[in-house]
């Protein structure tokens, strides 16, 4: 599964690929989340990994657009409006 923030972008097709490999009458389990860090002291984007004694940067495309929404004002678009 790929996606962004932690949620898996497959679709049908992709759902239909993992659910053939499950046993008869078993179970699946979709476990996701953001995989954007937050230090111990509240900084949005950064976390210590493993082995590593400094912070580093966790995702950049989600912390970008976080930023993006923080410095732009934002209106949601009417799809009526769009012109394709």
């Amino acid at each position: 599964m790929g996606g962004l923030a932690g949620i898996p972008f497959i679709g049908k097709v992709g759902y239909g690929a993992f659910t053939n490999h499950m046993p008869e009458g078993g179970n699946l389990v979709i476990l996701f989340s953001p995989h954007v860090g937050i230090t111990p002291e509240g900084e949005f984007g950064k976390f210590a990994r493993d082995g590593q004694g400094r912070f580093d940067n966790s995702c950049g495309a989600a912390v970008a657009a976080y930023d993006w929404l923080q410095a732009n004002e934002w209106q949601p678009q009417n799809d009526k409006e769009l012109k394709v």
